[in-house]
């Protein structure tokens, strides 16, 4: 690891004062509560009940970076996002090998501080651990049901 990286998976303490850990259910309320602000108009309810299959599903997981009792921002992952039918069969075994980001959100107030990049490499050691070759954003539906 070079100097200017940040860990892979991001520790709390003087570098960080943040840490990245899987969501549970009880973590979605304050999760959308706190960053609903930040959530296109009206999505803070849709949201939640997004939010709660990513915690309750085996297929995925709701990555979350919290910094004492807040939620400073989510990375929702899927191991296989749908695709759409059009796509010529090579794209959909590259995309089929590949988790799916299906949403990212950093609280506005605590952006450029390494959130967003530890959610993201926390969702590659994600998709890694089931086998899959990375991960990649899914332009196809944001917070797949």
């Amino acid at each position: 690891m070079r100097g200017d990286e940040p860990p892979s998976i991001v520790p709390g303490g003087a570098l960080y004062p943040w840490v990245l850990r899987l969501a549970v259910e009880a973590d979605v309320e304050p999760a959308v509560s706190q960053l609903s602000g930040h959530m296109d108009e009206g999505n803070g309810v849709p949201s939640a009940i997004k939010l709660k299959r990513y915690v309750r599903k085996p297929d995925r997981d709701l990555i979350i970076a919290v910094s004492n009792a807040a939620v400073l921002g989510f990375y929702c992952v899927i191991e296989r996002c749908p695709l759409p039918r059009i796509l010529p069969t090579r794209w959909v075994q590259i995309l089929r090998s590949l988790a799916s980001c299906t949403g990212l959100l950093v609280d506005a107030r605590h952006r450029k501080q390494g959130i967003g990049a530890g959610l993201v490499r926390r969702g590659e050691e994600w998709a890694k651990e089931r086998g899959r070759a990375g991960s990649g954003s899914s332009p196809w539906g944001s917070l797949v049901v």
